[in-house]
């Protein structure tokens, strides 16, 4: 099982939390580099790139670095939501082949997930989804 760091293309905060509430979301565009094995893992933050610059900071340290008025940034909604904390909102391309994202998780301020083909099976070899990038919204909460 090897981890692909994804390379950010670009972070925007799209919903900034309402009359005094602490929640909103960003929109994350990345592409992945070769995806050798159906046990790969794809990995936003704590490695990878962003916007070309080699980066070892979590995702959320990103968005917090994105959003720039020093509010700490936590990935997800509190527990009691019960809320997905990310979702697919543009497939990634590569040649004329289309790719989706499945099963996210967060982990230590990063995302994780795994690219799937149409019907949802993960799959077992990419040379890279760099024509079109995914992009993602993801649940953050500040304080």
């Amino acid at each position: 099982m090897a981890t692909i760091y994804g390379a950010i293309r670009g972070i925007k905060v799209i919903q900034e939390p309402v009359s005094g509430g602490s929640q909103g979301a960003a929109l994350i565009s990345f592409t992945v580099g070769a995806y050798t094995a159906a046990s790969d893992n794809v990995q936003l933050g704590g490695g990878g790139s962003n916007n070309g610059v080699s980066t070892s900071s979590t995702l959320a340290q990103l968005i917090q670095a994105a959003r720039r008025d020093g509010k700490t940034v936590t990935l997800g909604l509190p527990a009691a939501t019960n809320v997905n904390a990310a979702m697919m909102v543009q497939s990634g391309l590569q040649g004329s082949t289309t790719y989706y994202l499945g099963t996210f998780a967060i982990s230590s301020g990063n995302i994780t997930c795994n690219i799937a083909n149409s019907s949802g099976t993960e799959i077992d070899a990419a040379s890279g989804v760099e024509d079109r990038p995914f992009q993602i919204i993801v649940a953050i909460s500040l304080s």
